[in-house]
């Protein structure tokens, strides 16, 4: 059994933060699993409060945090450095309007991921609209969405007016 440290606490309320926030925003029990590399039933009882943290390596929780997309420095209570570029809130309406043309076009995270081939978490985080797109990247969405990126930026465009 794991030594569960005040340094594994910190670590682990975080990371059940993170899946209570997801969970919360619509994502299904097993999507998170899957995304963490674990089974339902794990997330199901994380989610229960029935045990967890407790029994999970410090290793575990890191690999967790990545695939949750949480900064190492906030796993360990330190300050989060900021990029040099923080997301414009017009990279955050792109990352919408590309979700609602995901959404429209029928396609899933995982269909997204086979035909764009970038991993789920970076996906995820880029319709979440917290990670920039690359020119590379917003080509191969257009086209695997069927849309151009005219069309797009437009879209983008008013929404983030709409939210300043």
């Amino acid at each position: 059994m794991t030594t569960h440290t005040t340094e594994n606490a910190q670590a682990w309320a975080v990371i059940m933060d993170r899946i209570r926030q997801e969970y919360a925003a619509g994502q299904t029990q097993l999507s998170i699993a899957q995304k963490m590399g674990v089974t339902k039933v794990a997330v199901s009882r994380w989610l229960s409060e029935e045990r967890g943290g407790d029994r999970t390596t410090f290793g575990d929780m890191i690999r967790y945090a990545k695939a949750l997309n949480i900064p190492f420095e906030k796993l360990v209570n330190l300050p989060v450095t900021q990029p040099a570029n923080p997301l414009t809130e017009f990279d955050k309406a792109l990352g919408r309007v590309l979700k609602e043309c995901a959404h429209e076009a029928e396609l899933s995270i995982q269909n997204l991921v086979d035909q764009i081939g970038i991993s789920q978490a970076h996906i995820e985080a880029i319709l979440a609209g917290t990670a920039p797109l690359t020119g590379e990247l917003l080509h191969r969405f257009c086209n695997t969405v069927e849309v151009g990126a005219t069309v797009l930026f437009k879209k983008a465009e008013k929404q983030a007016a709409q939210h300043r």
